[in-house]
């Protein structure tokens, strides 16, 4: 099946084990409902096979500034002192990368594929300007992510079947991922505003009489 992944899916299920989300893994899966059957003049019913089609796969990458956080948790605003926060184990415990470290590793192959147009078709074997295979050193971030078999697995298949399923421009299967930087500003933590769903929004009308009731 073509995806923008060369084929490689997750996150819809297709009677495959490996087709779902691992208890791990972060991730905002897209999907669309499949236009390929036309007899009707309408997209593929649920009967049919394959009723959906995925449209973007996006791994979540935690991370934040550990010297920030830092600043914002000391005996002064009643958070941590530095001896007992331990930057340097932060990452571990919590299991969120440093900014800076994804920065670094990041950088080399964005500034490689800004350079590619919208027309051109990558090799996954193309050469870095480190002198490293673009596919081969991609692999190396694999541990950014919650799920690293997901990364993986990934570049797998658009290594193998970019020539059978292209996909012209920057690969899908390196750019699609999500950071999410936990850093604080001004000492405040980041938060998620999440709108309330209701008649205004698309939600019933019901639901937003009720969100005033005591």
């Amino acid at each position: 099946m073509s995806t923008p992944y060369s084929g490689w899916s997750r996150g819809i299920y297709y009677n495959r084990p490996e087709d779902v989300l691992s208890r791990k893994e972060q991730a905002v899966v897209i999907a669309d409902i499949d236009p390929i059957y036309m007899n009707e003049g309408k997209p593929r019913p649920q009967a049919l096979p394959v009723p959906i089609q995925l449209v973007a796969h996006l791994p979540l990458v935690e991370m934040l500034a550990e010297k920030r956080l830092a600043a914002s948790y000391t005996r002064q605003n009643g958070g941590f002192g530095p001896a007992s926060l331990m930057p340097q184990n932060l990452g571990k415990l919590a299991q969120i990368e440093n900014v800076a470290k994804i920065a670094s590793a990041f950088g080399e192959i964005g500034e490689y594929l800004f350079k590619v147009t919208p027309a051109h078709l990558l090799d996954s074997k193309a050469t870095l300007p480190n002198g490293q295979p673009l596919a081969e050193y991609a692999k190396g971030m694999k541990d950014f992510f919650s799920e690293p078999s997901g990364w993986s697995k990934r570049l797998d298949c658009w290594s193998r079947n970019w020539r059978e399923m292209p996909f012209y421009g920057p690969p899908p299967a390196l750019i699609d991922w999500l950071p999410v930087d936990l850093s604080p500003t001004d000492g405040t933590l980041p938060s998620i505003f999440v709108p309330p769903w209701g008649a205004d929004s698309g939600g019933p009308a019901t639901l937003a009489s009720d969100a005033g009731d005591p």
